[in-house]
């Protein structure tokens, strides 16, 4: 439970427990501090051990999206098949793109039934060509949800000593990629992706701002710790600091005008269980004026709230100027816009690249 939620009174074992764990982390600050230096450094350096030993081997070494293991949003299953392919491009190793499968259905999302789902993964397939591959896709030897350094040099040695073909599918390596500075930028091809512009989308030099809400009030997922939600105060700041007389500014976000309630498809009920709001199969939302938001601090913005995901994610790869949020969505985006002044959001879980703004 965050600490936040107590109240405190100077007299109760809870004061103490709170004070003697604050007075340990403040002690213990500088060690964690040297524990992840040398984390971060030993994941480069073996990453870099392993791309040499690949070089001189003459076996082979497929990665693969592991779509199986988790179901969730576009933006994060995007940015997840953006990291095996970059890391399979950083060992110099062949990908076998995989077609997105499932993901969770949001409250604004223009479909909300399954078979609508599949209908626009197709559309997002094809797209980003996910599935499309020109290289002999091998049959899977190895599976795993999440792969760190450790376990890719155990495969690697392994794979060096039997010289053998495998075929890894794996889900996360963010415990690898995180650690390498600006790994997507030097391992994904600009040309890999080349999204079609829509015929409503606005010709060149506008900003997109990426405001990811949730379920609002700022609360905290599991398995985080922070919140996804940013003060708007944080975007009219960072707005203040672009170029923006005379622009469009789109404002795209999953925040509904007004407070509403959200039952998810029967077939995916699963996956809100034990989330914030959710309770008895119905999610509260809370709603956000962002239009009166904006305005009230003299900017003129035109506000998405909800819609196609995918259109959402081509205006932020195609815009001039892209705000981030803490959210996968705009973090691919930002991957892939290879010419936007990117504005990176404090407190996000994953790095920037050394060309984003802070």
């Amino acid at each position: 439970m965050h600490k936040d939620y107590f109240q405190l009174n100077l007299h109760s074992k809870c004061t103490c427990v709170h004070y003697t764990t604050r007075v340990m982390r403040v002690s213990l600050r500088p060690l964690l501090r040297i524990r992840l230096v040398f984390r971060v450094v030993g994941v480069r350096v073996l990453a870099y051990l392993i791309k040499s030993v690949l070089q001189v081997n003459s076996t082979q070494l497929q990665l693969s999206y592991g779509a199986n293991f988790v179901h969730d949003g576009l933006g994060a299953q995007i940015q997840r098949q953006l990291s095996i392919e970059a890391l399979a491009n950083f060992l110099g190793v062949v990908h076998i793109s995989k077609p997105l499968e499932h993901i969770a259905i949001h409250p604004l999302d223009p479909f909300q039934s399954i078979i609508e789902m599949q209908d626009f993964l197709a559309a997002v397939n094809s797209e980003f060509r996910f599935g499309k591959n020109h290289a002999l896709e091998l049959p899977i030897t190895h599976q795993k949800k999440k792969l760190n350094i450790y376990g890719l040099f155990v495969l690697v040695l392994g794979l060096f000593i039997k010289r053998d073909t495998r075929h890894l599918s794996v889900c996360e390596v963010y415990d690898i990629v995180d650690c390498i500075p600006n790994f997507y930028s030097e391992n994904i091809s600009p040309i890999r992706f080349p999204i079609k512009s829509e015929k409503n989308f606005p010709k060149h030099n506008f900003i997109c701002i990426h405001f990811r809400q949730g379920v609002g009030g700022k609360v905290i997922y599991p398995g985080q710790k922070l919140p996804r939600e940013l003060d708007l105060g944080y975007f009219t700041k960072t707005l203040s600091r672009c170029d923006y007389e005379g622009k469009q500014i789109l404002v795209l976000t999953d925040a509904p005008l007004a407070a509403t309630t959200y039952k998810p498809v029967t077939n995916q009920r699963h996956l809100w269980e034990g989330t914030p709001k959710f309770e008895n199969g119905t999610m509260s939302i809370s709603g956000f004026d962002l239009t009166k938001g904006f305005r009230a601090e003299g900017f003129d913005v035109q506000v998405i709230s909800g819609g196609n995901p995918l259109d959402a994610l081509k205006l932020m790869i195609q815009c001039d100027t892209l705000i981030m949020s803490r959210s996968s969505l705009s973090y691919s985006a930002a991957i892939l816009n290879k010419k936007a002044t990117i504005f990176y959001p404090p407190g996000f879980w994953h790095p920037a690249m050394r060309d984003w703004k802070k």
